[in-house]
């Protein structure tokens, strides 16, 4: 079987605006742990070709699809936005179209409240940015996706409104070295460590050149139950192993935790 068929029956429905090169990644990252499995020698009626299909539907929804809803309306909305970019209503409906936001909508002004001292006026890299630079577009803002639909879409969104914002393509999961280039004052992850392992979170927190990072993670569970110990043990103790001083802020659906970094280059 070739690639593009298995590219084909994975680009469906949430997953049908992916580019095509996080597909192959994960497939070959399937294949890497499974070299019995010769790609050209699998069928599709076949048992190896459901474990490829299920292997990357699985991966692809806990680092991308959990967070979606429906990519193909965010678009008809920004087409009506381009027509109307003073509508607060136009824009909630498309920040209601990823599930962090949507979960956020409520409080958003809360948080740019308590958050201010570090918002207000900053330069700041978003990581993992999902729809959230939508609501801290009057920041200089930059915001890192993995996935270029998103990035073009985040782009289009800062040119409708004249921005001086930016969104830019970087895989966090290999290519963390690249946030040494950004010199910020503040950086926000939010929701996003929680799909990276140990390693790989402490990997992007060294590499960032900032003041201040502020991580949050979820109080529930993807079944939409809540935790009973929503604080991360792991990523606490990681930031003391550094030498990083915390302190944490703990809302309805998330817990932030705001992190002073040692060393910044920030302007």
């Amino acid at each position: 079987m070739e690639l593009k068929e298995i590219i084909k029956r994975i680009k469906t429905k949430k997953f049908k605006n992916l580019d095509e090169k996080i597909i192959i990644e994960k497939v070959n990252k399937f294949l890497k742990k499974n070299p019995k499995i010769k790609i050209n020698e699998v069928t599709e009626r076949s048992s190896d070709f459901k474990r490829i299909i299920k292997y990357v539907k699985q991966e692809m929804h806990r680092s991308y699809g959990a967070f979606q809803n429906d990519v193909s309306k965010r678009e008809k909305l920004l087409n009506l936005f381009s027509k109307e970019p003073n509508n607060e209503e136009i824009k909630n409906k498309i920040l209601m179209t990823h599930s962090s936001t949507r979960e956020r909508i409520e409080m958003y002004n809360k948080l740019k409240e308590d958050l201010s001292e570090f918002i207000e006026g900053k330069k700041i890299l978003d990581l993992g940015a999902g729809l959230n630079p939508l609501e801290f577009d009057d920041n200089m803002i930059t915001a890192i996706e993995f996935n270029q639909n998103d990035v073009d879409f985040l782009n289009e969104y800062f040119k409708i409104q004249k921005k001086k914002c930016r969104a830019e393509l970087i895989d966090l999961t290999k290519d963390w070295s690249k946030l040494k280039e950004f010199k910020v004052d503040t950086v926000l992850a939010w929701k996003l460590f929680d799909l990276f392992d140990f390693k790989t979170t402490e990997n992007i927190v060294k590499s960032l050149n900032a003041k201040t990072l502020i991580a949050s993670f979820s109080t529930k569970t993807l079944g939409n139950r809540r935790m009973n110990s929503p604080r991360r043990a792991g990523f606490q103790k990681m930031l003391r192993r550094l030498g990083l001083e915390f302190t944490t802020r703990t809302y309805e659906n998330e817990i932030f935790y705001i992190v002073k970094m040692r060393k910044s280059s920030a302007v």
